[in-house]
């Protein structure tokens, strides 16, 4: 949401309106800082609704340009994969869908789709793994990983913001893992949309 503040000086009857909003990314640019002078012969009275259809119209360019611009930006499916069984399936094992996406913000997030189904286990943890597809846990206990979060359901949908440092092109699965005993329960292998 665009926050549009307008200020009128009255010693020299410019006006300046601008987007007040802090996550606003567009910066101070033309589009958020338009100044526009209100000297004229009208009396107070005309210079007044001059000066209110000015602001309006300022407004509505502001407004328009911060649409434009949060429509160019939008998130990104970068890579998307399978959940399997890991080794000791069918006691340990998982399905369903996994996507990693680029953010709007830059950052990378990893959602687990609403399909997605593992068996509960004391301790499990969703780690982006190195390893192209381990299928043992010894691959993935030594493969370079991303710690993404506790898992918070065995069940459905659940989003992981990665870190800020998260290089996607490192990493090549999903993996979901016990910490306290050190064992694979599933996997997904992402491959590029």
């Amino acid at each position: 949401m665009h926050v549009i503040i307008t200020t009128r000086d009255i010693t020299s009857g410019s006006c300046t309106c601008e987007c007040v909003n802090a996550d606003c990314e567009r910066g101070n640019i033309a589009f958020d800082a338009i100044d526009c002078n209100h000297r004229s012969s009208f009396n107070e009275e005309q210079s007044g609704v001059k000066f209110c259809m000015k602001v309006l119209a300022a407004a509505a360019v502001l407004a328009m340009a911060a649409q434009i611009g949060n429509a160019a930006v939008k998130e990104v499916v970068l890579r998307s994969g399978a959940f399997h069984g890991g080794p000791h399936a069918p006691a340990d094992t998982a399905s369903g869908s996994v996507r990693l996406f680029r953010l709007d913000n830059g950052r990378y997030e990893l959602r687990l789709e609403n399909d997605f189904r593992t068996t509960e286990g004391p301790d499990l943890f969703i780690y982006l793994s190195a390893a192209e597809d381990p299928q043992d846990d010894n691959t993935v206990a030594e493969s370079p990983f991303v710690d993404a979060g506790k898992l918070r359901s065995p069940t459905g949908s659940q989003k992981f913001l990665l870190p800020a440092n998260f290089d996607p092109s490192k990493f090549k699965s999903v993996a979901i893992w016990c910490k306290r005993f050190g064992v694979l329960f599933g996997v997904a292998q992402l491959v590029s949309k």
